[in-house]
């Protein structure tokens, strides 16, 4: 995303070291006091600074999908044959290739690409984007990575 917005990365990290109060780092993911999310949402409190969760969910899910399309290909983990499952890879493992292989940016859009759709707010251009995607060799390219991330139940929840 940083990439996308052009942000220095040195940036965000003033930011939330201004707003260490209501935004901290907890085992390396960004949590928020619920009171700052509710603040965030409430036009009325928040005024200039309000967040329309359904806008911000459009935005992501159009980065995620943007993602996807650039970094998803075949045989992502550069494997040698496919006749061995996951957990018998070896030299590299296959949490090794994931890390090596599969951006952090690529893995989050795997994820957490179809939550956004979900809660964005409704667009005829993102329903052509989603299915642009679906009736792709690209939505292969998502099981297979899910499934060298070891997540491939999140395709169920999709």
């Amino acid at each position: 995303m940083l990439k996308i917005k052009k942000i220095k990365p040195g940036t965000i990290e003033k930011v939330l070291d201004n707003m260490k109060a209501v935004v901290f780092d907890r085992n390396g993911k960004l949590c928020f006091h619920l009171s700052f999310a509710e603040f965030l949402g409430s036009k009325g409190r928040s005024k200039k600074w309000v967040i329309e969760q359904g806008n911000s969910h459009l935005q992501l899910a159009k980065a995620c999908l943007d993602i996807l399309g650039r970094e998803l290909k075949f045989n992502i983990c550069h494997l040698e044959t496919s006749h061995v499952t996951n957990k018998r890879v070896i030299n590299p493992s296959m949490q090794e290739r994931v890390a090596k292989y599969v951006s952090v940016g690529l893995q989050y859009s795997c994820l957490h690409w179809t939550s956004h759709v979900a809660k964005a707010k409704e667009c005829d251009k993102m329903k052509d984007c989603v299915l642009n995607f679906i009736n792709s060799k690209k939505v292969i390219f998502w099981m297979e990575c899910l499934s060298f991330m070891g997540k491939i139940e999140a395709i169920a929840s999709s």
